[in-house]
């Protein structure tokens, strides 16, 4: 993948996490049970990832699921980012 198409994928964190760990995108796909072309969906983002996905993939790459979920608020590190558990799971009322 060339630099401009890098710059250009919301998915740009997977792609250099997976290259941190030295895995192609097939040895990242055969570890997760799904097709390479699948994982080059996901990181060229032509394929927007479920929740779940993004947890199988964080388990994966062993980093926090926050991690492959930008921030709603880009540049705006000194408050907490709302992410799903920021709601209390039982009953999806959000934390106080």
């Amino acid at each position: 993948m060339c630099t401009e198409q890098r710059q250009q994928t919301p998915w740009l964190e997977l792609i250099t996490l997976r290259e941190r760990d030295g895995q192609t995108q097939t040895e990242l796909a055969e570890r997760l049970g799904w097709t390479q072309s699948y994982v080059s969906l996901l990181e060229s983002g032509r394929r927007k990832p479920t929740p779940r996905v993004i947890k199988t993939i964080a388990t994966a790459l062993a980093v926090p699921y926050s991690v492959l979920v930008p921030s709603p608020r880009d540049g705006d590190d000194d408050k907490p980012s709302t992410t799903d558990t920021d709601s209390d799971t039982r009953t999806g009322v959000p934390a106080a």
